[in-house]
């Protein structure tokens, strides 16, 4: 989905779905309403597209504002400005990406889709235990969409549920 000037109303993000023509109203901070403001954020951020850099200036600044991000290891590598590569990566490179996601403003990171000695894995950061960790998983090779907003959704409900940040990832 995108995302149009037109959409915010107030301090609030409001949606039409075009099928089934349901509304949805997601409440905005004053800080997160200025950035979407400063941006032509209408075009799409995944890596098959053409990066843009007004696309990577609005991702970095509103990772400023999240608690906790979840992107996939080439999202990570293209907003921390590091060499991306699908080949099986040393963990101390996925440990580079955090800590350059660290500096941009991200608090806690779960970067996953990383494959380092064989293995995949989500490479992780917690800011309060000052922690990073690899947890591996077993990889699953069948293409499906919205794999990371089903990820995202889990890890949040689990934060949100009091669950620990290693427990959650």
């Amino acid at each position: 989905a995108t995302l149009s000037r037109s959409d915010i109303k107030e301090n609030k993000i409001i949606k039409y779905r075009h099928k089934t023509n349901v509304k949805s109203v997601i409440p905005i901070f004053d800080a997160t309403k200025a950035i979407l403001e400063k941006y032509d954020y209408s075009a799409v951020f995944y890596p098959h597209y053409a990066f843009q850099s007004e696309i990577a200036s609005f991702h970095k600044e509103i990772l400023t504002l999240a608690d906790y991000t979840t992107p996939s290891y080439t999202e990570a590598a293209f907003l921390a400005g590091e060499d991306y590569t699908v080949e099986d990566v040393p963990a101390e490179k996925f440990f580079t990406v955090t800590e350059n996601l660290k500096s941009i403003g991200a608090s806690n990171v779960v970067m996953t889709s990383c494959l380092s000695d064989g293995q995949w894995c989500c490479v992780c950061y917690d800011r309060k235990a000052e922690l990073k960790f690899i947890l591996p998983y077993e990889f699953v090779d069948k293409k499906v969409g919205g794999t990371g907003d089903v990820f995202s959704a889990l890890f949040m409900a689990e934060i949100l549920n009091g669950t620990s940040f290693a427990s959650a990832a």
